[in-house]
């Protein structure tokens, strides 16, 4: 009877692993499944582990200026899982910050992590997206403008 006792505690707390409680609202209201709790927390396997997924960088290509005066900025946002981290191939060039998007209650299409890439001189960096074993690509141009050009 002890054996069942705990088989059945067991499988309470798995089952429990994957109830609705594991859901979080998103700011729009709606529920979104929190990252910490998945499936596999209840003994289910992934169906595609994180370094299987393919990430997305939105823009691929970016194009920015740089005055010595002025900030310039560029959002980026990357999609396939959360989690990600974003990094530039010349740190002299650009600055990467995340960014959190405010999005329209009647909007929640947008799952991505969001980074602000802040230029501080002229030239070109290739960004790169990890998760895992996954990576992405995305280039930003930076152009030399005069100050006053931003008038």
């Amino acid at each position: 009877m002890r054996i069942l006792s705990c088989s059945l505690l067991l499988l309470a707390a798995a089952a429990a692993g994957c109830s609705a409680a594991d859901t979080k609202p998103s700011e729009t209201g709606s529920p979104r499944e929190d990252a910490s709790s998945t499936a596999k927390d209840a003994g289910a396997v992934d169906a595609a582990p994180a370094s299987d997924v393919p990430l997305t960088i939105l823009p691929n290509q970016l194009f920015s200026g740089v005055d010595g005066t002025h900030t310039f900025q560029v959002p980026v946002s990357v999609y396939g899982g959360k989690g990600v981290t974003l990094k530039s191939s010349d740190d002299s060039i650009v600055t990467i910050t995340p960014a959190k998007l405010t999005i329209p209650k009647d909007d929640a299409s947008d799952d991505g992590e969001s980074f602000l890439v802040t230029t501080k001189k002229a030239g070109k960096v290739t960004l790169t997206a990890s998760l895992g074993g996954s990576r992405a690509t995305a280039e930003v141009v930076i152009t030399q403008y005069a100050a006053s050009s931003w008038a």
